[in-house]
């Protein structure tokens, strides 16, 4: 055997430390909806946030931090992501090389990174980033942190970017993102990742606490979505075909397992500025972010793209040239005007932006919104706050946008056309690219044909309602991690949070008291329950108000409907009612937490006083819940804990005990199956009833309650 080279390790070593991170993987896709309709017909990289493309934010950053080659992932609207990078500066930058990588069949970030793992581009360390993360951040510390880990421990394969949170961001307790993580100090190891944080508690595996002797809880940070990926990054999502989301899954998966023995870790930074445009509320608090200068050098008036023209004057109000203002118009503060828009008489311009080529009547009140390029607003048109006019979108005279509205490119609405807040139009009825920024499922035309319908938007309005605005599904928020190690940390309530809390009284009375309106009139004319949950989604967005809100309100108005209706009749009334609005409360009902809150709903309905009738039929209620699975098994487990010492769980003894039974006996005949039984099933079907309908009622003639 010849002799080992003295030193070998040492140079493996020194080659490791000498390599430079100097590429960098964009993914162009979110797979997810939260931009929708406007997604059907643009991805959501090319948006423009303060008029500018999002991608531009993002490939700026990196190539200010160095990085030389980069390549954007896309899937849905490839064509489109090729086209703007061939025609942008980035074709044409000395020193760096953009290309494209498409993923027809990618469907999630799992998806992606198998892909880029196929094909070996990535060859060594990179920069993992999202293509919708606008940051002035450098770099250089991250990388030299990471690379240094990585020279004395290869199991380091990841390093997260985490950012100190300010309040002009959405992030505390917001839809957006609730993050909590623990970090072992002095090393900056992630041991607790969770971005959904229900309760006012974080669990930890004692074992986990054991092993670190110093932690560190922290939710004072954002997830910048910026990452340094070693390549056992795409090996491992190569290797686990469960890994679809990067947090959810693979972070989660990583930070809980002791068997590899990989860890990942967090780099936080504070005096630099990065964030994700998530979603709508993202895009609203990044835009006045860009404005306000927070992410200079990438600010309008520093035109670093070099096609642009803006100035910035007073009270933070930045101007393009060949801008027309009339003399009696009001601009300001905080308003960006693109290049050749005009404004007609005694308008109103207020923390707006407005793109290039549009045109604004006379007599407007723009306020907080977002104009994209080439749209015509017409004489005596409101816009309120958030709301978003894409390109080639025309609002007629007298109309108005509620706030959060969304009006997809080329829609016409109006003369005199009042648009509910939270509401999305689209011109789009059936999808022309398969698109994952729209929909996490099937991408079948009949998805298509469902995503929208026919809406009057006035005589000469044009365009449909886009309604996926609707409560989100599991997959909706699928990358929002959950715990990644299950010890409690629990903290207190806030003063502050109390002085909010009672600050919003006035408007939790003002939510009850129209959606009740709406649900009223909804019953009392029988309208579909697709309208009526569009009709409370909108007035939810509104008031800032939860699903949970909405399905208290529903389940109050039904029992209501009850009041004067005769005691022996009450019960078979209650379950018609039930029965026939059960779909409207799936809507609204998503998660095990919140089936479980409706129950303590209802049994605090019926111990007001007035109301001792509800209480004596709650059984046969918690059973015409469950019989309409608007709640379910584990939702009544975890009430019946909570509430186990209270009066109304005494009188549903009965009923709790025949659910257990009826659990038990479902398993042990789902195991047990036997020839006698199967061929009994055939008689019964034979005779026209249904075996398991025929065991149901068998369970429940003992109860003695209507069918």
């Amino acid at each position: 055997m010849p002799p080992k080279k003295k030193g070998s390790g040492g140079a493996e070593k020194d080659l490791l430390a000498a390599e430079e991170v100097n590429r960098a993987l964009i993914l162009a896709d979110s797979f997810d909806q939260k931009f929708g309709p406007i997604t059907l017909e643009c991805p959501r990289t090319l948006l423009p946030l303060v008029n500018v493309p999002m991608l531009n934010y993002t490939i700026e950053f990196l190539a200010a931090s160095g990085i030389g080659e980069i390549f954007v992932f896309c899937c849905a609207h490839a064509a489109q992501i090729q086209e703007f990078l061939r025609n942008s500066k980035w074709s044409r930058t000395p020193g760096l090389t953009v290309r494209t990588v498409v993923g027809l069949t990618s469907r999630s970030v799992g998806d992606a990174l198998r892909e880029m793992d196929t094909n070996g581009l990535l060859q060594g360390d990179f920069v993992l980033v999202s293509g919708d993360v606008v940051s002035n951040m450098r770099l250089d510390k991250v990388l030299a942190a990471h690379k240094e880990r990585r020279v004395k421990d290869k199991n380091c394969i990841m390093t997260i970017v985490l950012n100190k949170a300010r309040s002009s961001l959405p992030g505390r307790g917001s839809e957006e993102e609730d993050l909590v993580v623990g970090i072992e100090r002095p090393s900056g190891r992630l041991v607790y990742f969770d971005t959904e944080l229900q309760t006012r508690a974080a669990k930890l595996e004692l074992e986990v606490v054991k092993e670190h002797q110093q932690l560190q809880f922290r939710y004072d940070l954002t997830d910048c979505r910026i990452d340094i990926c070693s390549p056992e990054v795409l090996m491992a999502f190569a290797d686990n075909f469960d890994y679809q989301q990067l947090r959810a899954d693979f972070v989660r998966g990583i930070i809980s397992s002791d068997v590899t023995g990989e860890k990942i870790f967090t780099h936080v930074i504070d005096g630099e500025y990065a964030a994700r445009v998530k979603g709508l509320d993202a895009y609203d608090a990044v835009s006045k972010d860009i404005i306000h200068r927070w992410a200079y050098p990438m600010v309008p008036d520093n035109n670093f793209l070099g096609d642009s023209s803006y100035c910035l004057s007073r009270n933070m109000n930045y101007k393009e040239a060949n801008v027309s203002l009339s003399r009696t118009s009001k601009v300001g503060p905080e308003t960006v005007i693109g290049e050749g828009s005009s404004i007609g008489p005694s308008s109103s311009i207020k923390q707006t932006m407005i793109g290039r080529n549009c045109r604004i009547g006379a007599r407007c009140e723009l306020r907080g919104c977002y104009i994209w390029d080439g749209v015509v607003i017409e004489d005596d048109v409101v816009i309120e706050p958030r709301a978003i006019v894409c390109s080639g979108a025309t609002v007629l005279r007298g109309s108005r946008i509620g706030a959060g509205c969304v009006v997809s490119y080329e829609v016409a609405m109006g003369p005199s056309y009042a648009l509910e807040a939270g509401m999305r139009l689209t011109a789009v009825s059936r999808r022309t690219d398969r698109d994952p920024d729209d929909d996490d499922d099937a991408w079948s035309d009949d998805d298509d044909e469902a995503q929208t319908q026919p809406i009057e938007l006035g005589s000469d309005g044009r365009g449909r309602l886009w309604l996926k605005d609707r409560p989100p599904t599991d997959a909706d928020d699928a990358d929002d991690a959950t715990p990644a190690a299950a010890g409690r940390l629990d903290t207190d309530e806030s003063e502050s949070e109390t002085d909010a809390a009672a600050d919003n009284e006035d408007d939790n009375a003002k939510f009850v008291s129209d959606a009740r309106e709406i649900l009223l009139s909804s019953f009392a004319e029988n309208h579909a329950i697709d309208n009526i949950t569009l009709e409370l989604n909108s007035l939810k967005y509104a008031f800032n108000a939860s699903f949970l809100d909405c399905a208290s309100v529903i389940v109050q108005v039904l029992l209501d409907d009850a009041a004067d209706v005769a005691d022996k009749q009450l019960v078979s009334h209650l379950q018609r009612l039930l029965k026939k609005w059960a779909k409207l409360l799936h809507k609204f009902l998503n998660t095990c937490d919140d089936r479980t809150e409706i129950i303590w709903v209802v049994q605090e309905y019926c111990e007001v006083e007035g109301k001792h009738k509800y209480a004596n039929v709650f059984p046969m209620l918690l059973h015409a819940l469950f019989d309409n699975d608007v709640i379910d098994e584990e939702a009544i487990d975890a009430w019946a804990e909570e509430a186990a010492d209270s009066a109304l769980h005494k009188k549903c003894a009965q009923f709790l005990q025949w659910l257990k039974e009826s659990s038990e006996e479902d398993d042990d005949e789902e195991e047990n199956e036997h020839e006698e039984e199967e061929e009994d099933e055939e008689e019964e079907v034979e005779e026209g009833q249904h075996p398991r309908l025929s065991r149901m009622r068998r369970r429940t003639e003992h109860l003695g309650w209507p069918e």
